[in-house]
């Protein structure tokens, strides 16, 4: 079972539950046939685990510059490959309570809400990490 999350906006978000492959439904947004429906316009589609994360492409305007702690970079990198905070604290080597810290660092930094947004905010502002936790 798949997750799509779509943020149209800042303040919006829709969510569907489709029985297609995280990458079968990424690639049916990308053709505009998607639940829930999608309007045309210039969205940047990322899978992360099992969920797809649809979400406007950065606008031409800079944003201030957001600067993460190596511990906050790691905890997103987690949210990315899907990881749970138990997985991730497993692999930093810390407790649980310090992942959940650094996640509130990383939702206030980032002006996100949930776990998803942490990430879609991230991949828009081009600091998503690329190398895994």
């Amino acid at each position: 079972m798949t997750r799509i999350i779509f943020f149209p906006d800042d303040t919006r978000c829709s969510i569907c539950e489709t029985a297609l492959s995280p990458e079968e439904a990424a690639a049916q947004i990308r053709e505009g046939r998607a639940c829930p429906p999608i309007p045309p316009g210039d969205w940047s589609v990322l899978v992360v685990g099992t969920r797809v994360v649809v979400f406007p492409l950065p606008t031409a305007e800079p944003s201030p510059p957001v600067t993460l702690s190596a511990r906050e970079a790691q905890v997103l990198s987690g949210l990315a490959q899907g990881l749970t905070v138990k997985q991730m604290s497993l692999r930093m080597g810390v407790e649980r309570r310090t992942v959940f810290l650094h996640l509130a660092r990383l939702k206030s930094r980032l002006g996100a809400s949930t776990r998803e947004q942490c990430v879609a905010r991230a991949a828009a502002l081009g600091i998503l990490p690329t190398s895994p936790l």
